[in-house]
Formats: structure tokens, C-alpha cells, sequence
């Protein structure tokens, strides 16, 4: 009688077990068959070009690997190397496909001009997921040597109840980005006005990251920092408030 009464508790528990795992299994094929990503291919009609010509592409969106049927729109961003938006179009999506075009400066001087296509559901996703692409633009050699891609990496800084608050420890996010809005890696540190060090940073995910900063009053603060391409960087900690509230999220211990 004993041994029946000691397999009860365990019977049920395996059950319970059972049913949870039968949920969660549940959910995550909810969620993998009704929000799945959408990815964009592109097909050019040249592989390089030059100044003067007209690009031509055709766009097809998939998810998984079925045609996307949940956007009716996908956008287009034409920016040249030092990240200026030449031209932002969008193309209606017929059977998940969608057209472009850009033509060139004649007098356009770079060595190529960069791609980003997506549609809004893909920005609820990994930046990984956008299209992102150098197209090479050719011009005549006048027998010197072309400088190396150069790049313009910049940060931010974003206080998580939205403003640094003297004598007060808050979150201070940030994020690090290209000329063309891709994630950059960076590493640095943050010192006051006398030079001292206060903490140090590193994107996790995405040139993303964060660190607790607590401001004195009166006090500025930089960070110093490299980003994935070598270059040094000095950018100013917004200047905190003298008064307000810094709101916090903070996890549950018991969930």
C-alpha cells in the first residue's frame, strides 16, 4: 500500500511533466509555422556597373522555403559609401516579387554603391535578416591606386528610464553602427572629466551592449572605444539631469 502511495506523487508529476512539454512543443511550432522571418534574394541584371548606367533587379521574398505572403510592400535604401541616402523606393510585391531600379551619376565617384532591401516585417527581426549589399561600380583606371573602403562607425547611448539622473545608478545601453546602418563590434571605456577610469563596454549582440552608470553632479563623462575596424573613437555620455526618476526592469526571482 505504501509503494502505491510513493508511485502517486511521481505518476503525477510525470504527467504534469508531460503536458508542459507537450505545450511548449506546441507553441514553438505556433510560432514557427505563423511568424516565421522573411529573407529577400535579389537577381541584378549585371554584376557591376558604371557611372551613367541604369541597375535593374527583381526581388523575391521567401519564408522558409515557400514565397512570403504576409507583406505587400518592399523598400529600397541606395546609399553611397559615405552612408548618404541617394534614393528610398518601394515596389508593390506581385506573386512575393517586387522591382527596382537606380540610375547612376554620371559623375557618381565611388567604387560602389550599397544596397539595403527589406519589408516592415522584417525589421521586427535580427538585423542579420535585411539585405545588405556593395554593388561595384567600375570606372576608368587613371593609374592610381584606389584608397581602401573606409568606414564610419558610430555610437549611442540610451539611458534605460531615458535620461542619466545625478546620484542615481541607472542601465546605459548603446548601440554601434556603419555608414549604412549595419552592427559594428566595439569595445572602450568610460572616464570622467579628470581622466579616471569609470567602467568598460563591449557589444554582445548586434553592436549592442550595456553597463551601469551612476553620475556625480557636475561631472562629464566619455568613452573611449575602438570599433571592429581598428579605428579609435571619442564620443560624450549624454549629460545627466539634476533631478528626475530613473526607472528600472527588473526580473522576478520566483518566474
Amino acid at each position: 500500500m505504501k509503494k502505491r502511495l510513493l508511485l502517486l506523487p511521481l505518476l503525477c508529476a510525470s504527467l504534469l511533466g508531460r503536458t508542459q512539454t507537450a505545450k511548449l512543443e506546441a507553441t514553438l511550432k505556433t510560432y514557427s509555422e505563423q511568424y516565421q522571418p522573411e529573407k529577400v534574394h535579389i537577381h541584378f541584371d549585371k554584376d557591376a556597373y558604371l557611372p551613367g548606367e541604369t541597375i535593374w533587379l527583381k526581388a523575391y521574398l521567401v519564408e522558409g522555403s515557400r514565397p512570403a505572403t504576409k507583406s505587400k510592400n518592399i523598400y529600397f535604401d541606395w546609399t553611397d559609401a559615405d552612408g548618404n541616402l541617394l534614393l528610398h523606393n518601394v515596389s508593390p510585391l506581385l506573386e512575393s516579387t517586387g522591382v527596382s531600379s537606380f540610375a547612376l551619376p554620371i559623375d557618381f565617384k565611388g567604387s560602389a554603391i550599397h544596397l539595403k532591401c527589406y519589408t516592415q516585417w522584417m525589421l521586427n527581426f535580427d538585423s542579420a535578416f535585411l539585405y545588405n549589399k556593395n554593388i561595384p561600380v567600375l570606372s576608368a583606371w587613371d593609374g592610381t591606386v584606389s584608397a581602401p573602403e573606409k568606414h564610419a562607425a558610430n555610437i549611442q547611448f540610451f539611458a534605460e528610464g531615458g535620461d542619466l539622473v545625478n546620484g542615481l545608478s541607472s542601465v546605459l545601453a548603446f548601440e554601434a553602427v556603419d555608414e549604412h546602418g549595419r552592427p559594428v563590434m566595439v569595445k572602450g571605456i568610460v572616464k570622467n572629466s579628470a581622466g579616471n577610469l569609470i567602467d568598460s563596454f563591449t557589444s554582445k549582440h548586434d553592436g549592442m551592449g550595456s553597463f551601469r552608470l551612476q553620475p556625480t553632479a557636475g561631472e562629464k563623462y566619455s568613452a573611449y572605444w575602438k570599433d571592429e575596424f581598428g579605428v579609435s573613437h571619442t564620443t560624450e555620455i549624454p549629460q545627466a539631469k539634476s533631478t528626475g526618476i530613473a526607472l528600472a526592469v527588473q526580473r522576478d526571482k520566483d518566474n
